[in-house]
């Protein structure tokens, strides 16, 4: 299921829409600044099944370094067309992102973005850290290899590559 303000979502996006897995928009849509030719941006609950049927649909792992938040686990990307991806950004709490998400009333600049994101996830975790009890540890789950292995980082993403070119 895809939870977006988007009315009418592009046939690409049909295989998350019928998943059975929580897809929430995020990214320049959320915030409704993005351009027509912007890339799909989702963050979903993090959990080993969930990133294995993201690679089965054939995303690919996007390096750690592009790893916006410290509520974010890994990053998934999958090309649908030129200079255009899907990301989805796996996390350690749903919740925490849908209410980040909610009590943001404008995107941050890219220069600032960590910064902000960041100041709103500890101030949640620190008023209502019951609410975020679920939340998924994942420092038995991901080893050195994991972050080695993967093979783009976010400049390639940030400089209009062409997907399928590493």
């Amino acid at each position: 299921m895809i939870c977006t303000p988007e009315t009418k979502l592009p046939k690409h996006l049909a295989d998350l829409e019928k998943s059975g897995y929580v897809f929430h928009t995020t990214g320049a849509r959320f915030f409704g600044v993005a351009p027509v030719e912007a890339n799909w941006e989702f963050c979903t609950q993090y959990a080993a099944e969930t990133l294995a049927w993201l690679t089965k649909m054939g995303f690919e792992e996007i390096c750690d370094l592009c790893i916006n938040s410290n509520n974010d686990v890994k990053n998934m990307r999958r090309a649908v067309g030129a200079g255009q991806w899907v990301l989805i950004a796996l996390v350690k709490s749903l919740q925490l992102e849908i209410d980040a998400h909610s009590r943001m009333r404008f995107r941050p600049d890219d220069q600032d973005n960590l910064q902000v994101w960041e100041a709103v996830y500890n101030r949640l975790l620190a008023s209502e850290p019951e609410r975020y009890a679920d939340r998924v540890d994942t420092s038995g789950e991901l080893s050195a290899k994991d972050s080695a292995s993967c093979g783009t980082d976010v400049q390639e993403l940030n400089q209009g590559s062409q997907p399928g070119h590493s």
